[in-house]
């Protein structure tokens, strides 16, 4: 099942805090002050939540681009 972009989108600048124009599809850890270490955790957080799936600790950091963050949901079956 493929992944709401627009979920997706609107988490991910929650969860960072970056503003709309600052968001690109294959943003990954590091690409922006806000994507850190910390805000790592802030964003896998604020993705279990909207799209209601728990993402497994040892995955965690496995999910440090947005593809494979994508990826994992949809292999979750978290895509609508």
């Amino acid at each position: 099942m493929p992944v709401d972009e627009d979920r997706l989108r609107r988490a991910v600048i929650a969860a960072l805090r970056i503003k709309p124009d600052q968001y690109r599809s294959d943003l990954k850890l590091g690409d922006l002050d806000e994507w850190d270490s910390l805000g790592h955790l802030e964003l896998v957080a604020h993705v279990e939540k909207e799209f209601g799936v728990t993402v497994a600790l040892d995955d965690i950091p496995k999910l440090s681009s947005l593809g494979a963050l994508r990826s994992h949901l949809a292999a979750l079956g978290a895509g609508g």
